[in-house]
């Protein structure tokens, strides 16, 4: 198990008290609306379009939060506060380092 997936299942074991077989029935929900997620934030910064970045970091922020990803979690909030501050490029560059660590999760 990798490490980003211990510290999922271990939240849900600590926190809402999920058996092993819980966690992974949820697993698959997480896996689908964080790639969804992570699908429309990439193709917004790909279309250029700000307007709806922030929203998206927010809604992504909270997810990350739900599973127990709290660093992650405050790095994407910081991100978000500080958003309008960044280029498209460099917003596209710690989104595409966020999809890296978030691959063992993703890609599972």
């Amino acid at each position: 198990m990798t490490d980003i997936m211990q510290v999922i299942s271990q939240h849900f074991s600590q926190t809402m008290h999920f058996s092993p077989e819980a966690t992974d029935h949820i697993m698959v929900k997480i896996r689908a609306t964080l790639s969804r997620d992570m699908e429309s934030l990439e193709r917004t910064l790909r279309d250029g379009d700000r307007a709806p970045v922030s929203a998206k970091l927010h809604k992504l922020k909270g997810d990350l939060s739900n599973i127990g990803l709290k660093d992650m979690a405050d790095a994407v909030h910081a991100l978000q506060k500080d958003e309008s501050l960044h280029s498209l490029e460099e917003l596209r560059q710690r989104v595409r380092a966020l999809r890296q660590e978030l691959a063992p999760l993703l890609d599972s």
